[in-house]
């Protein structure tokens, strides 16, 4: 994980549903910028315009 995370330089997430999204945690820990779907948890983890954008 931390080849693809170090390679990438924004994350993307386009799943229609997520339960909680770990993925969005590894993502922050690196900085990385995050775009995704304003659905399930997604709002619990990512908050739009600060830390992503839906």
């Amino acid at each position: 994980m931390n080849a693809f995370m170090n390679s990438i330089d924004i994350f993307l997430l386009s799943s229609a549903w997520e339960g909680f999204g770990f993925c969005f945690v590894e993502a922050m820990l690196r900085a990385k910028p995050i775009v995704a779907f304003n659905i399930s948890s997604n709002p619990e983890i990512v908050e739009n315009d600060k830390t992503g954008i839906f």
